[in-house]
C-alpha cells in the first residue's frame, strides 16, 4: 500500500532515516532506564525503583511502538528489526576516529 503524502521518495527515505535514529535513541533510553530501575539504591529505593519501571514501560511499550508505526507508514523499512537499529546506533556511539567498532 502506497501512501501519497506529496513528498518525493528521496525525501521520504531521508525522513525515515531520521525517524530510525529517533527510534534507536528511544530504545537506548528505555534500556538505560531499565538499568537505573535495577540498580537504584538508597532511602528512596522503592519510589525510584517504581518510577524507573513506569518510565521504562511507557518508553518500550508506548513510545517505541508509535515511532515504529510512523516508520511503517512511510513504507521506508521492510524487515528492519529494532535490534539492527540498536546495533547500528551502538556501533556509531562507540566508534572512535581512526578506529572501527565491532560487536
Amino acid at each position: 500500500m502506497t501512501v501519497f503524502l506529496g513528498i518525493s521518495q528521496d525525501h521520504l527515505e531521508k525522513i525515515a532515516e531520521a525517524i530510525k535514529e529517533v527510534l534507536s535513541d528511544t530504545v537506548l533510553l528505555a534500556l538505560k532506564t531499565k538499568g537505573f530501575h535495577w540498580n537504584v539504591t538508597g532511602s528512596d529505593f522503592w519510589q525510584l525503583h517504581e518510577m524507573f519501571d513506569k518510565q521504562h514501560a511507557e518508553l518500550s511499550e508506548g513510545v517505541v511502538q508509535r515511532i515504529r508505526l510512523h516508520i511503517t507508514a512511510l513504507e521506508a523499512t521492510k524487515n528492519y528489526e529494532t535490534i539492527d537499529m540498536l546495533t547500528e546506533r551502538l556501533l556509531h556511539m562507540v566508534s572512535l576516529p581512526g578506529r572501527s567498532a565491532t560487536i
